[in-house]
C-alpha cells in the first residue's frame, strides 16, 4: 500500500512509525501547508514526495491510501476530495465536527465502488466496512448517550 500523510504534526509522527511497521506499507508522499514541519517531517521519515497543497497531491495520484491527520475541522473537505479522487482514506478522530458530515463522508465512501473510510475505533482499513455504526454512534451521540470512539483494533494490508 502507497500511503499519503496529511497534516505532519505530531500524531502523524507517532501513526506513521507505526504504519511504517507494516509489511506491505510504503509512506510515498507527505502535504503540510507549513513548509519547515513538512520538511523537517519528510526529511525525518525520508519521505521523496512533498505538497503544501492536497490539490497537488491528488493531481501527482501515486498513492492508494492517505492518513488524514490535519486538524479536526479540516477533516470533512480533505476526506471528501480524497475519497472524490478514489483513494482509502483513514482519518483521525474527530472523522468531522458534525455528525451530518461524517454521515455525507461514510456515504460518500460507501457510494465509492471499493474506497473505504476508516478512523480509530470504527472501522479497519482492509477489513469490511461497517457501514451502520458511524450512524449508530451518530444517533447515540446526538441523542446524548455516547458516541465515544476509542482506538484502532487492527490495520490490515491485503
Amino acid at each position: 500500500m502507497r500511503l499519503l500523510v496529511l497534516g505532519t504534526g505530531v500524531m502523524a509522527k507517532n501513526q506513521v512509525a507505526n504504519f511504517l511497521a507494516i509489511d506491505g506499507v510504503e509512506v510515498v508522499g507527505a502535504v503540510d501547508t507549513d513548509l519547515a514541519r513538512l520538511t523537517e517531517f519528510a526529511d525525518h521519515f525520508h519521505i521523496e514526495k512533498r505538497f503544501r497543497t492536497l490539490e497537488e497531491a491528488i493531481e501527482w495520484g501515486e498513492f492508494d491510501s492517505a492518513t488524514n491527520v490535519t486538524p479536526d475541522r479540516i477533516h470533512y473537505a480533505t476526506s471528501l476530495a480524497l475519497i472524490a479522487a478514489g483513494k482509502h482514506v483513514f482519518c483521525e478522530k474527530p472523522l468531522a465536527e458534525h455528525y451530518d458530515h461524517a454521515l455525507e463522508m461514510t456515504e460518500a465512501a460507501e457510494a465509492a465502488a471499493g474506497n473505504h473510510l476508516a478512523q480509530p475505533g470504527l472501522a479497519r482499513l482492509g477489513a469490511e466496512p461497517e457501514p451502520n455504526l458511524l450512524r449508530q454512534r451518530g444517533r447515540r451521540a446526538d441523542e446524548g448517550r455516547g458516541g465515544v470512539i476509542d482506538a484502532a483494533d487492527r490495520i490490515e494490508v491485503r
